[in-house]
């Protein structure tokens, strides 16, 4: 008997469920939580060092837009994968609310190891990966912020495109 692996959106969408059925509230009143508004799965192709090509995968998720703009950290991480941006841009959501700050929440990953790549390797995926986002992002539309094995610095290559 093979156990289920663990899926972050699932999780999620258990703790929605089990929340609004504490508060009495059917599935019309919380329906649109549930589900994302976009999900964007990108591929980057990034020349490395040593002239290899090699095609990463990202993703963008922006979960509700309904209280302001989305915001929300890029991580760069080898298990990241859609599900988990998906639950991670729908808790920022939900966190914005709580603490009643204008923002919708959205989430960003890059499949990746960053500890492999080198600095320059790592410049040029980030500015490959927001290229392919660029439409999506903007300080009225949606604002990237630093997660996991990211910081001010990548904020910074982000910027420059």
């Amino acid at each position: 008997m093979s156990e289920k692996k663990y899926n972050p959106y699932d999780n999620m969408l258990a703790v929605l469920k089990q929340s609004a059925e504490m508060l009495g509230l059917k599935y019309e009143d919380y329906a649109t939580l549930c589900y994302p508004e976009r999900e964007l799965i990108v591929s980057i192709p990034v020349k490395m060092d040593n002239g290899e090509m090699k095609v990463f995968e990202g993703y963008r998720v922006q979960h509700n837009s309904s209280r302001g703009p989305y915001k929300g950290g890029i991580r760069f991480h080898q298990d990241s994968n859609l599900d988990e941006a998906k639950a991670l841009a729908a808790w920022m959501s939900f966190k914005c609310a709580v603490v009643n700050i204008p923002y919708g929440g959205a989430k960003g990953c890059i499949k990746v190891d960053p500890r492999e790549l080198s600095r320059d390797e790592l410049i040029r995926l980030t500015r490959r990966y927001t290229m392919r986002i660029l439409p999506l992002i903007g300080p009225d539309q949606d604002i990237p912020a630093p997660d996991v094995n990211t910081n001010g610095e990548v904020m910074g290559w982000i910027m420059d495109n």
